[in-house]
């Protein structure tokens, strides 16, 4: 309400993964709104740029958003949703949104997640599990953020190490020369290879590494895939490469409980890493436990 009053002729759009399979529920509660995106919001938002930029407001142009039109009536063009390949979507980088220095720059390598565990929304995505990149955008990517004094790269990949092969195709283009002296990324530990830690190794990593729990019955329930033995054998590839990492712990997973997650971080302590982290669950919304969290 206050930024309307501010910006009374502003168009608020609302979108992104905080909206996610609660869109119309948000659209009805705040008739501020003037436009919700379901989904993927790339070729949406292009679409009410284009056509706030040409005068026409015409929202019905516009795939998959809930919108007001002038006489107050709603366009709703959820039904045409479409999932845009990744490699479709424009590079900021190579389409020259992001110019200038920085030291610090970010990617995305893919889209989505070949797991489906209940707290997360990586898994729900609309597209394939994996969506990736192709390597040469990649490497033109880097190439220009060579040219922008990057020195650091945080990636926003559900896992950076998958698929397997192709992360430590990527990591060799970023050891091709000495510039990127820190990388940041989340990796799954249970598939972790040696060849890729030692590649980490030759740069400052900082790694986010997903423990979650270790009791095979709140994994069951979030159809999360833990192998004890796999664990252990990532874990101690980073260690073997002196590797900064930190195993993170969710507090108050369906199903658990208290001797339940002191076994977990007793599992996560005999581990011996540098740091552990434990956080509250977040009933997300587009994850299964928003959907059944009545239950």
């Amino acid at each position: 309400p206050v930024l309307r009053q501010l910006c009374p002729t502003t168009v608020l759009v609302m979108g992104g993964p905080q909206l996610q399979e609660q869109e119309r529920q948000v659209f009805d509660r705040m008739p501020e709104l003037d436009i919700v995106v379901f989904g993927e919001g790339e070729v949406a938002f292009a679409e009410i740029v284009r056509q706030l930029a040409a005068g026409t407001r015409d929202w019905g142009a516009a795939p998959g958003i809930l919108a007001r039109s002038a006489n107050g009536a709603v366009v709703d063009t959820s039904a045409s949703r479409r999932h845009t390949p990744f490699a479709e979507i424009a590079s900021p980088y190579l389409e020259g949104v992001i110019t200038g220095k920085h030291p610090n720059l970010f990617f995305e390598t893919y889209r989505g997640c070949p797991y489906t565990c209940a707290f997360c929304a990586w898994g729900g995505d609309e597209g394939p599990k994996a969506d990736g990149l192709p390597l040469e955008r990649l490497r033109a990517e880097f190439d220009l953020a060579r040219g922008m004094g990057a020195h650091t790269l945080g990636f926003f990949d559900s896992n950076f190490n998958q698929p397997v092969r192709r992360s430590e195709q990527i990591f060799d283009m970023l050891l091709e020369d000495d510039q990127f002296k820190t990388v940041g990324m989340s990796v799954f530990a249970q598939t972790l290879l040696e060849p890729l830690a030692e590649k980490m190794s030759r740069r400052s990593a900082l790694i986010g590494c997903g423990l979650q729990t270790s009791d095979a019955d709140v994994n069951t329930i979030m159809h999360r895939p833990f192998r004890h033995e796999k664990m252990d054998r990532g874990i101690g590839f980073m260690k073997k490469y002196d590797l900064q990492f930190v195993i993170q712990v969710i507090v108050g997973l369906p199903g658990d409980s208290l001797p339940r997650l002191r076994s977990t971080l007793e599992y996560a302590l005999a581990l011996e890493p540098p740091t552990i982290d434990a956080f509250r669950l977040m009933v997300l919304p587009g994850t299964e436990y928003r959907r059944r969290a009545a239950e």
